[in-house]
């Protein structure tokens, strides 16, 4: 199994729809569509989502102290997912599991179990992502939609933290807030993003 090395991450969320004009001008390696299910604890900055069926964890690592964030893939897992791969997650989340007497979970009763506590939020996120080749760096634009609203995202990732920060000051990124994903979704759902 290859070595899972962590990237640095900064993302921001905006309502503004030119934010691609500069970006553009390199070249675009990948346009993805999908639907992804985001199952996020109030009391966790786990980032689980499940597309195609397949639960996808990244666990944030370090935070620098100005606010480049590192994220760890720990986890990818096909459903249904056996009761012990369950129990696990729930810890992850920080509640208690509720009662479930099958040995393996399918994807519906995952999402039915998570419902039943209030402190997890379950989540569709649609989005239209172009990935972009800056100098090396991955950086996505993606149009995004959750519960039902429009707002775009911008991202900078690289194994390199100052490659990262090199292309955020290039594309005029610098001085905006990182949000990542967990953080954005749990502000919109509570109407603050």
């Amino acid at each position: 199994m290859p070595e899972i090395i962590p990237r640095w991450e900064w993302r921001t969320f905006t309502y503004q729809t030119d934010v691609e004009a500069q970006i553009s001008m390199y070249p675009l390696t990948r346009q993805v569509e999908s639907s992804d299910v985001y199952i996020l604890s109030e009391l966790s900055m786990e980032n689980t989502k499940v597309r195609d069926n397949l639960m996808d964890i990244k666990s944030l690592q370090v935070v620098t102290k100005d606010g480049l964030e590192q994220w760890k893939p720990v986890k990818k897992a096909k459903f249904p997912l056996p009761l012990s791969e369950v129990q696990a997650m729930f810890s992850l989340f920080k509640v208690p599991m509720p009662e479930f007497s099958k040995e393996v979970c399918t994807f519906e009763e995952f999402v039915e179990l998570a419902r039943s506590d209030d402190r997890i939020i379950c989540v569709t996120v649609d989005k239209s992502r172009r990935l972009y080749d800056v100098k090396g760096c991955i950086v996505e634009v993606a149009a995004l939609k959750i519960e039902g609203r429009s707002i775009m995202t911008v991202a900078v990732e690289l194994e390199d933290p100052d490659k990262v920060r090199e292309i955020m000051q290039m594309l005029g990124l610098t001085g905006l807030e990182n949000i990542n994903y967990v953080t954005a979704i749990k502000r919109m759902h509570k109407g603050e993003l």
